[in-house]
């Protein structure tokens, strides 16, 4: 009885402390001394609050939300301190703004990054963090003003675009792809003043044709091509009757058989082509023996 009484006030002297170990070693030997039931369980429940506070304490520490999520609720079970756990909670926040933050600037979702953004200036997360995540922004928003305006064919504002894409640190494959399509609808818009110009513009409009199909036309779509398969048909016609007027001026009989061909291939006007052939019997005539 004398050692009951012994363990049970060790018991009780330790109780409002926060030595975890020797009020472990305390709860064993009065249990053994078959100390009063209501004494060992008040040892029981403070040993729990200590073991809370000190999961609390190293989860406050850490940067896993999850765990320190776990070690706040298991506090609220075991009654560990108001402001300890207020401390903690306030973290909680912070580490999920933090997570977040660095989530979504990895990511392609602007919004969800204006929102985290938001969050995190809340809860006042690194500033080095923050601007990092608000010079993301601005690059994923240049990134999409651009992609929206190569889908139309106005090359003074993809110009523009480009330049505030570059500023931005949009991906250099993106810009790439609008320097190119840039070049196509430079080399359309050629096509389209070549094409109204009559045969003294034969080198323009082949200048023209040559820069297209260099630079492609396939950003622009069916007008680009269109417009570079008429401005060819119309350069080879120019060409075949320039071809054919210069050797109509001459007397050479092949040169003159070898521009009809190209000139009815090409699509010259019949009037031009009887000309043609009528020239050549008269060359044909000029070379048969008397």
């Amino acid at each position: 009885r004398l050692e009951q009484l012994l363990r049970e006030a060790k018991l009780k002297e330790l109780i409002p402390g926060k030595e975890i170990e020797r009020l472990e070693e305390a709860l064993h030997l009065a249990t053994q001394a078959s100390a009063e039931e209501l004494i060992l369980q008040n040892a029981k429940v403070r040993l729990d609050q200590l073991y809370g506070t000190q999961r609390v304490q190293q989860a406050l520490a850490s940067a896993d939300p999850v765990e320190l999520r776990a070690a706040i609720n298991n506090g609220r079970v075991v009654n560990v301190a108001d402001d300890l756990l207020d401390r903690a909670e306030t973290r909680h926040v912070y580490l999920l703004a933090e997570r977040k933050l660095l989530e979504v600037t990895e990511g392609t979702d602007v919004d969800n990054l204006a929102t985290a953004i938001v969050e995190g200036q809340k809860v006042g997360l690194d500033k080095a963090m923050l601007e990092k995540a608000q010079w993301r922004k601005k690059q994923l928003e240049a990134q999409a003003s651009l992609l929206d305006a190569m889908k139309y064919n106005n090359r003074e504002a993809l110009e523009k675009e480009v330049l505030l894409a570059a500023a931005a640190g949009v991906p250099q494959y993106n810009l790439d792809e609008a320097e190119t399509k840039i070049r196509q609808l430079k080399a359309v818009q050629n096509l389209k003043t070549s094409l109204h110009v009559g045969a003294q513009g034969l080198t323009a409009l082949d200048e023209a044709v040559k820069y297209a199909q260099e630079v492609g036309v396939d950003y622009v779509g069916d007008t680009g091509f269109a417009l570079l398969s008429e401005a060819v048909a119309k350069r080879d016609k120019l060409k075949a009757v320039n071809d054919l007027f210069v050797a109509s001026k001459g007397h050479d009989v092949n040169a003159m058989l070898a521009a009809l061909d190209d000139a009815m291939e090409a699509g010259v006007e019949p009037e031009k082509i009887w000309q043609g052939q009528q020239k050549l019997e008269r060359m044909a005539e000029g070379r048969r023996p008397a």
